[in-house]
């Protein structure tokens, strides 16, 4: 059985090879978590950036004038 870990500069390191075919198999998986990683980041800054603009938008409300 191969081994791999995505390093803390994204980098695909494979710990222990195993076969060709098992090493190929660690690192596709690797690879596709840290696509699955950057995914969730997306969105959680999505999210956050969504929430920030609301937040203005309401505050941009509260302190306009009812005159207009």
């Amino acid at each position: 059985m191969a081994i791999a870990r995505l390093g803390p500069n994204g980098e695909v390191e494979i710990i222990e090879p195993g076969t060709p075919e098992e090493a190929a198999e660690a690192w596709e998986k690797v690879l596709e978590i840290a696509g699955l990683l950057g995914r969730m980041a997306a969105e959680r800054d999505y999210e956050a950036a969504v929430a920030e603009a609301r937040a203005r938008h309401a505050a941009n409300l509260a302190t306009d004038s009812p005159d207009g």
